[in-house]
């Protein structure tokens, strides 16, 4: 006599793949959302590596620095004479501010000193959307950087020494 399953049998073990496929489908959605997580993550981490470069060179090497207060009272205007180039100027003039209507960071790099508004030509890079606070404040010869666009971002480093650099309050 001939042993076959049983309609039941059947039955028994479609519903246990069917599980199992549906906790496996579960698991790879979750694994897909948490790489997708990671990656945004991550190039936000290179992003605000980047601008953190860029800016700790620009006052670390700045041969003058001037910080005014913006008229918007969470930010300010940083002018900076440094020998750190994005585009192999030689000792260009930089600014460092955030723009009215879009909230973001800039910098501009120029030959000519930059005064804003400014309709001259120069090198302009955006490196932060939707900033909240950018602040730069000054004691002695040590400078703290803080940055917030949702995440608050800051460092503090010895500066150029006292008497390069100059803090002007603007009404």
């Amino acid at each position: 006599m001939r042993r076959s399953f049983t309609l039941l049998e059947i039955l028994i073990a479609v519903a246990i793949l069917s599980m199992l496929f549906l906790a496996m489908s579960y698991i790879l959605g979750q694994a897909k959302s948490v790489q997708k997580l990671l990656e945004r993550s991550s190039r936000y981490g290179v992003k605000k590596n980047i601008l953190v470069k860029v800016l700790y060179n620009d006052l670390l090497q700045a041969q003058s620095i001037r910080i005014e207060k913006s008229p918007e009272k969470n930010y300010c205007r940083v002018f900076i004479r440094t020998a750190n180039s994005l585009y192999d100027i030689i000792e260009p003039y930089v600014v460092w501010y955030v723009s009215k209507n879009q909230k973001s960071l800039m910098r501009a790099e120029s030959y000519n000193p930059i005064a804003l508004p400014n309709d001259e030509l120069f090198y302009l890079d955006r490196f932060a959307k939707n900033v909240q606070v950018f602040r730069i404040y000054q004691k002695g010869e040590k400078l703290f950087v803080y940055i917030d666009e949702g995440t608050p971002l800051y460092f503090e480093m010895v500066g150029p020494s006292v008497q390069d650099v100059h803090t002007k309050h603007r009404q």
